[in-house]
């Protein structure tokens, strides 16, 4: 089962994405920022991550910036924004 990291500010998008992921069959992990989205990064097996762009302490792009940096460069990235 592949698992979707899901970081948004917007606790309802998140609470939707994963509701609906779920479903398809996907096991989800959230974060409300970027920060948080490093932090599950490193304790859970990512296959993909869905990322807002806006988000506060550390936003889309930062992630992945930081995600780059980190050597996390085999995880596809899918950015969001409304």
């Amino acid at each position: 089962m592949a698992r979707i990291l899901i970081t948004d500010d917007d606790a309802h998008i998140v609470r939707v994405m994963s509701i609906w992921l779920g479903r398809q069959g996907y096991e989800t992990v959230t974060a409300c920022n970027g920060r948080e989205a490093l932090e599950a990064l490193k304790a859970h097996e990512i296959d993909l991550v869905l990322s807002d762009m806006n988000m506060p302490l550390l936003d889309g792009l930062g992630l992945i910036q930081e995600m780059r940096e980190r050597g996390m460069t085999d995880i596809p990235i899918i950015l969001l924004t409304a």
